[in-house]
């Protein structure tokens, strides 16, 4: 940290009453930091030749497309001598991919969902079956049967279409509270 015998003067210092510096500080922060060497990284990725940011901007995607952290910030420093050797051993090392549980659970999920599409064809195709079988069974009963049974499935419609005017008057009531 920086201190008066350096050059910079910090009028609010810890135990102050303000723990806020005055905005009109901030140009001697600027200044402190540009002697220091340390930059922004905007300022750094604007200070790169195109090609370093291009080749940033791909390294960033293939790491986050791959699950690993980003850190595209050695790029830049191989357009500084000093600072290039250590940036190449940097990336050369490969890194470790972190593992989010929510993510990989999500894209299990989601790798399912074709196998329910399946599924959901599949009971499908056995419904169409089942009725064709009923409807096979009723055409070979006899007209009084056929009579019976059909009133019964009319008493279930008409009690299934009940409790669903029943269901969407609870839906309505929940929706006004």
């Amino acid at each position: 940290m920086l201190t008066q015998a350096e050059g910079l003067h910090f009028p609010h210092s810890i135990g102050n009453e303000s723990p806020h510096v005055a905005a009109a500080d901030f140009p001697a922060f600027a200044r402190a930091a540009e002697n220091l060497g340390s930059h922004t990284a905007r300022a750094r990725a604007s200070a790169a030749p195109w090609y370093i940011r291009q080749d940033a901007l791909r390294t960033a995607v293939a790491q986050s497309v791959s699950g690993r952290d980003v850190g595209a910030h050695n790029l830049f420093d191989l357009t500084d001598p000093m600072r290039a050797p250590a940036a190449m051993d940097a990336l050369r090392q490969q890194q470790a991919r972190r593992l989010d549980p929510i993510g990989f659970a999500e894209s299990r999920r989601v790798d399912e969902i074709p196998e329910a599409i399946d599924d959901i064809e599949e009971a499908r195709a056995a419904l169409a079956a089942d009725e064709a079988n009923v409807k096979q069974l009723l055409d070979n009963l006899d007209p009084e049967s056929r009579d019976a049974i059909d009133a019964i499935g009319r008493e279930q419609q008409e009690a299934a279409a009940a409790y669903a005017a029943e269901a969407q008057q609870y839906s309505k009531a929940g929706m006004q509270l």
